[in-house]
C-alpha cells in the first residue's frame, strides 16, 4: 500500500492523503487521518492529490482537477463534486502541475493535445510518424523497428505502429500511473511503472504482473541485450537524490546500486554489447554524460564536455547520442586494448522538441540503424504557466460550499 501527497487540515488535527491499496484505478482513494483518535476513513473513492481550500477539498481524477464542498469537522463533502479544471500536464509521479495559493491565485501547465510524433532524420529533416495530435510523451521503439510504446496523459501506455496506421492501449484499469515503458531485446516484453511499483506486460497478450520489492520512485531505464538485468532510477529518504540500480529480472530481485554519486544519477542506457553504461550525474554542478564498465570496475568517462543529458546509444555501439538544450549530439565511439576512446561530440541538429517530464530519461528514441530519431514534437508551442488570478471566486460561484 502506497500513502502520498499529505495535506493538513482542521487546524492540524487531521491529514488528508492519496491511498493506493490495489494499484488497479478503482484502488486509488483519499483517506482521512484524525491525529487525536487515530482514526481513519475513505472520503473519497476515486481520487488522488488531495487539497483543501476556501471551504472546498479539491483533487484530481481522470486527467481533471475536481471540487466538492467540505465540512471540515465532519472530515465528509457536502455536496456534489464537480470539474473545475481539465486538461493538465503530469509529472513523472502522475500528479497534476498545479498549484494554488492561499490567496486563490491558481497556476497550472496545460497538457498538450497538440503533440505529434515525429521521425527526424541526423540532418533534421522531419516526417510524420502520425497525423493524429496526442499529448505524446516517453516514445519507446522496440528493438525490431515495428512498433512505439509510448505515453498519453491520463495515464496509460499505449502502441503505435510504425508500419501501419494502428494505435492501441497496452496498458488497463490493472495499474494506475503507467510511465516510462522499457522494451525488453526481444520486442515482445516491456517494464514500466506504476504508482505501486514497476511492472513488466506481454505487449502482444496484454497480460501484465508486479515486479516484487519495487517501489513507486523506481524509473526503469534500460535492459541489457540478454534480457536478464533491469537498470533504474530510484530516490531514497536516505539520499535524498536518484541513484542508479541494477535488479535481475530473471532471477535474484534483489536491487544493486550501479552509480552513486552525491549528486542527481539517471538515465542510465546499457551498451549494445552489454559492456558499458551511459548515465548522466549533475556531481559536477551541472547535468553531463558520463560511460563507465558495466558491471564495473566503478571508473566514470566524461562524454560530453558543456552539459548534456538523455544518453542513448547507437544499436551498432560505435556512437553514443544526447541532448544538450535543443541540439542533439553525438560522440564516437571507439575500443582500443578493453579501453573505450570517446570523441569530441559534435551537434547533428538543433531543433525545438519536447524534453519530457524527467530530468535524465530521454523523451526520445534511435531507429535501429541509427540514422533517424522518434521526437515529440509540439505544434502548440507549449510549455507554458497559466496563471488565474482570483481563482476563488470562479470556484466558489460553481462550486458553493454550504
Amino acid at each position: 500500500m502506497l500513502h502520498s501527497w499529505p495535506a493538513i487540515v482542521a487546524d492540524n488535527k487531521a491529514i488528508l492523503f492519496t491511498a493506493v491499496t490495489t494499484g488497479a484505478t478503482t484502488g486509488t482513494h483519499i483517506d482521512a487521518y484524525v491525529r487525536a483518535t487515530r482514526e481513519r476513513r475513505t472520503v473519497i473513492d476515486a481520487g488522488s492529490v488531495p487539497l483543501y481550500l476556501s471551504g472546498h477539498l479539491l483533487f484530481f481524477r481522470d486527467n481533471s482537477l475536481i471540487a466538492a464542498p467540505f465540512d471540515v469537522n465532519s472530515l465528509a463533502t457536502s455536496g456534489p463534486p464537480t470539474t473545475v479544471l481539465e486538461g493538465m500536464a503530469l509529472d513523472q509521479l502522475g500528479a497534476p502541475m498545479v498549484a494554488i495559493s492561499s490567496t486563490g491565485s491558481l497556476a497550472y501547465i496545460p497538457g498538450s493535445a497538440t503533440r505529434r510524433l515525429v521521425w527526424v532524420s541526423r540532418q533534421g529533416v522531419e516526417e510524420p510518424i502520425s497525423d493524429t495530435p496526442r499529448a505524446y510523451q516517453n516514445p519507446r521503439l522496440s528493438p525490431d523497428g515495428h512498433r512505439i510504446i509510448v505515453e498519453v496523459a491520463g495515464g496509460d501506455l499505449w502502441v503505435q505502429d510504425v508500419e501501419r496506421p494502428t494505435f492501441s492501449k497496452l496498458t488497463s484499469g490493472d495499474t494506475v500511473g503507467n510511465t516510462f515503458a522499457v522494451w525488453t531485446p526481444d520486442s515482445q516484453r516491456a517494464v514500466f511503472r506504476t504508482v505501486t511499483g514497476m511492472w513488466v506486460i506481454d505487449v502482444d497478450a496484454r497480460h501484465s504482473q508486479m515486479i516484487p520489492g519495487t517501489r513507486v520512485s523506481d524509473i526503469p531505464t534500460s535492459i541489457t541485450p540478454d534480457g536478464h538485468t533491469l537498470a533504474f532510477v530510484r530516490q531514497t529518504a536516505e539520499s535524498g537524490v536518484a541513484d542508479i540500480y541494477t535488479m535481475s529480472l530473471d532471477g535474484d530481485l534483489a536491487p544493486h546500486v550501479a552509480v552513486k554519486t552525491p549528486g542527481y544519477d539517471g538515465g542510465a542506457q546499457f551498451s549494445p554489447d552489454g559492456r558499458w553504461m551511459a548515465y548522466v550525474s549533475n556531481e559536477s554542478g551541472q547535468f553531463e554524460v558520463y560511460v563507465q564498465p558495466y558491471p564495473g570496475p566503478d571508473r566514470e568517462h566524461p562524454v560530453s564536455t558543456n552539459g548534456g543529458t538523455h544518453p542513448k546509444w547507437n544499436r551498432n555501439g560505435r556512437e553514443l547520442f544526447y541532448r544538450n538544450g535543443n541540439s542533439m549530439m553525438v560522440a564516437d565511439v571507439s575500443m582500443r586494448d578493453g579501453e573505450i576512446n570517446l570523441s569530441i561530440p559534435h551537434v547533428l541538429f538543433d531543433q525545438r522538441y519536447v524534453f519530457g517530464s524527467a530530468q535524465t530519461v530521454a523523451n526520445f528514441d534511435v531507429s535501429p540503424d541509427g540514422q533517424r530519431f522518434v521526437m515529440v514534437k509540439d505544434d502548440s508551442g507549449s510549455g507554458r504557466l497559466n496563471i488565474v488570478l482570483n481563482w476563488f471566486e470562479e470556484l466558489k460561484a460553481r462550486v458553493p460550499s454550504r
